[in-house]
């Protein structure tokens, strides 16, 4: 049994992934709780240690998905001059128009997301995999892959998602980390960024034009 504190006793792994199953649609689906082994266990430690112990045991059911979340409202963590590879996104959109997934060699989907106290969802991982999913049409979170990391409560902490923002973390009060985005491609002093694009949809608008040049 989890047991709450200051730091997650677990964290939990939601899976999702969908899947055409005697000509209907359906959400293949399993939820794990990950122990963690010290206090400093970070999330992507924890995806990690998922990915090499319970994704290959998964035991997944199917499930109904209400409310269905839009893809655009998926919080963002670059803006769009964090996004430097749109050949990329253009190149996965193609596979994915063609009835392919974007998934690690292990099966783990690329596109990796934080449960917030608000019940709003964090992008940390897969921006170039979201973005292609949306210019393949793709609206709704049901419609790809992707896993779900949150606590024992639900959610995570907001001292938690720091690590998204790397060695810069301590420069963010904890409960404002909204108004920052990082950019690993600026030099050292410039890759705090404040945020320009609130969401996935943002994002993707400013996008848009640049992945279009490259799909036409």
């Amino acid at each position: 049994m989890c047991v709450s504190d200051f730091v997650q006793k677990c964290r939990v792994v939601e899976y999702y992934s969908p899947q055409k199953v005697q000509n209907r649609n359906v959400i293949v689906y399993c939820k794990s709780q990950i122990p963690l082994p010290n206090k400093t266990t970070t999330i992507y430690e924890t995806v990690e240690i998922y990915e090499r112990k319970f994704l290959p045991h998964l035991q997944t059911a199917y499930i109904d998905i209400s409310p269905r979340i839009l893809l655009r409202t998926l919080i963002n963590i670059h803006n769009d001059d964090g996004i430097k590879n749109i050949p990329q996104i253009a190149n996965f959109s193609l596979k994915i128009k063609k009835g392919g997934d974007i998934v690690q060699s292990s099966g783990l989907p690329n596109i990796k997301l934080a449960r917030l106290r608000s019940k709003d969802l964090l992008v940390f991982d897969g921006h170039h995999s979201l973005l292609s999913y949306l210019a393949a049409g793709k609206i709704f979170l049901d419609e790809i892959p992707h896993i779900i990391v949150s606590g024992d409560k639900g959610f995570l902490k907001n001292e938690e998602i720091l690590v998204f923002w790397g060695h810069h973390a301590p420069k963010i009060p904890a409960k404002n980390w909204g108004l920052f985005v990082i950019n690993w491609q600026n030099p050292e002093n410039k890759q705090l960024c404040p945020r320009i694009q609130r969401n996935m949809g943002e994002l993707f608008d400013a996008l848009l034009e640049q992945i279009k040049k490259i799909l036409h």
